[in-house]
């Protein structure tokens, strides 16, 4: 099954190299602190998606957050 929770683990393994940019991460060594505080943010109980951006990518639709 797949596992959808907005986990550290699940976030590290959907960062591509173009996020590094895209997003303003910086260095790598700052990913382990962005991804911390992403998933702190994001689980707790009065957190609310920015504006997501719709993209339709070979006839899939896709919603992704305008910013991290």
């Amino acid at each position: 099954m797949l596992d959808q929770s907005f986990s550290f683990k699940n976030f590290k393994r959907l960062i591509t190299f173009g996020d590094f940019s895209k997003y303003d991460i910086g260095e790598e060594v700052n990913l382990l602190a962005h991804l911390n505080e992403v998933t702190t943010r994001v689980n707790h109980l009065e957190y609310n998606f920015s504006k997501l951006n719709k993209i339709i990518d070979n006839g899939n639709t896709i919603y992704m957050p305008s910013t991290i």
